[in-house]
């Protein structure tokens, strides 16, 4: 559900871009072309899911990538981007 609201949210992220949310606690989000990830670009995003659903919802750690790790048919890597996490 939350996935949906990102990618409804135009402003900074491409409806067709990937997004990856673990939790309620991280996600993972790819911008569209001519987005930079900032702090404020961060609250406008958590701000947006808060309002849309239920305030709990929304992701405490934003983090923009410029790809994220997919299979060969296209579906996101979720374990490796766990992985990758885990080692931060």
């Amino acid at each position: 559900q939350v996935e949906l609201i990102f990618n409804n949210f135009t402003a900074s992220c491409n409806t067709s871009a990937p997004l990856y949310i673990e939790s309620a606690d991280k996600a993972t989000i790819v911008l569209a072309k001519g987005y930079v990830g900032s702090p404020e670009l961060t609250k406008e995003l958590q701000n947006h899911v808060k309002h849309v659903t239920a305030p709990y919802k929304y992701p405490r750690i934003i983090e923009y990538v410029d790809e994220l790790p997919k299979t060969l048919g296209g579906k996101i890597k979720r374990a490796q981007i766990r992985q990758q996490d885990h080692q931060k």
